[in-house]
């Protein structure tokens, strides 16, 4: 699936096939919905990238690792190679708390390998709190940020030792997908202006018009992602942080 279909282009562009050449002649339909499929992925990428996310699609499913930080109280750690080992027995609300890094919708699965790293893993799933368990942990997102908080069975110290699968993304009729989609239309209109650019450009200097040498400019991503769309993606951009940071 992809933001953007070629009904929409079409209709936001007002382009299609016959505008457009390949191989110095006007491309047939095989060869527009082939060039679209293309390049549409193209921006989805671009998008996704810039962003920072593996896909703003509905019900993406993420599998994130994450570190157990054990009880680290707030007297004082010792430190353990890379890391800072808790030596006292009391939780703060950190060690407690683990952040989802993109937009939530439901979660999956929640497991803590309780294995030594000196033995093959051993993914021991968690509960989430309901109306009828009383559970392991919560799932709280406020204003798009989600975090897990557990309660019991809290994740001990180690590396990587909490897999957490849940589906990610936004609803197609929701405002913020419909903001996305629009920012892939824009993306997909500038890349098709350049194109058709580049083929007026060769027109006129088949003619012999120098003054339009010029035309012929260096396509680079700033001229598909303007200031005018990523302004807009810059409400769902991500901060590409380590998953300890983020934790």
């Amino acid at each position: 699936m992809a933001y953007i279909t070629r009904d929409e282009v079409e209709a936001y562009t007002g382009f299609n096939y016959k505008d457009f050449k390949e191989s110095g002649k006007e491309m047939d339909e095989t060869q527009w919905e082939s060039f679209l499929i293309s390049n549409i992925s193209n921006i989805d990428q671009m998008i996704n990238r810039y962003c920072n996310v593996t896909s703003f699609e509905p019900s993406t499913t993420i599998v994130e690792y994450h570190s157990g930080k054990g009880a680290s109280d707030d007297e004082g750690v010792t430190y353990s190679g890379y890391f800072l080992k808790p030596y006292s027995g009391s939780y703060i609300d950190s060690d407690r708390e683990f952040y989802l890094r993109e937009p939530y919708i439901s979660m999956t699965l929640v497991e803590e390998d309780v294995a030594a790293k000196t033995s093959v893993p051993s993914w021991t799933a968690r509960l989430a709190r309901s109306a009828v368990i009383a559970g392991d942990y919560e799932v709280v997102t406020k204003n798009e940020l989600t975090k897990i908080i557990f309660w019991q069975n809290i994740p001990t110290f180690g590396y990587n030792n909490l897999r957490i699968t849940y589906k990610a993304g936004y609803p197609i009729s929701s405002p913020q997908y419909k903001e996305i989609k629009f920012c892939a239309l824009r993306t997909m209109a500038n890349f098709l202006l350049h194109k058709k650019k580049i083929q007026e450009a060769v027109n006129i200097r088949a003619l012999g018009v120098r003054y339009y040498s010029q035309m012929f400019d260096i396509m680079n991503e700033s001229a598909l992602l303007t200031i005018n769309v990523t302004t807009i993606l810059d409400k769902y951009r991500r901060i590409p942080l380590d998953g300890d940071l983020f934790a």
